[in-house]
């Protein structure tokens, strides 16, 4: 399933939050709809590297100034969408294909 996510839903996200935490989970969240349905996810949503980058730049910047004692985007650096092999992905674009998902209740 491929899912649309504009420069401006991602700046808002993180305008509107102080911890990496809940940026990640916003994230997700327009990645997965039905988040509050869902128990488990094996794997990670793609993006294309220009979304993936412009994410992490994102991340480095909120965490020094929210996070000054962490590494700057680690938390997105090993929980985030992945960039690879995401040549036939359009920017501004989630793909959430190839994550498998187990719906809580065995749904």
């Amino acid at each position: 399933m491929k899912i649309e996510l504009s420069k401006e839903t991602i700046d808002e996200i993180f305008n509107t939050n102080t911890h990496q935490h809940d940026v990640a989970l916003e994230l997700y969240k327009i990645a997965f709809p039905n988040w509050d349905d869902i128990e488990e996810l094996d794997g990670w949503p793609s993006v294309s590297r220009a979304t993936g980058e412009y994410i992490m730049q994102r991340f480095i910047h909120f965490d020094r100034e929210f996070h000054p004692t962490v590494i700057n985007g680690g938390l997105w650096m090993n929980n985030g969408f992945s960039t690879l092999d995401t040549d036939y992905l359009e920017d501004w674009v989630i793909d959430t294909a190839k994550v498998n998902v187990k719906m809580k209740g065995g749904k």
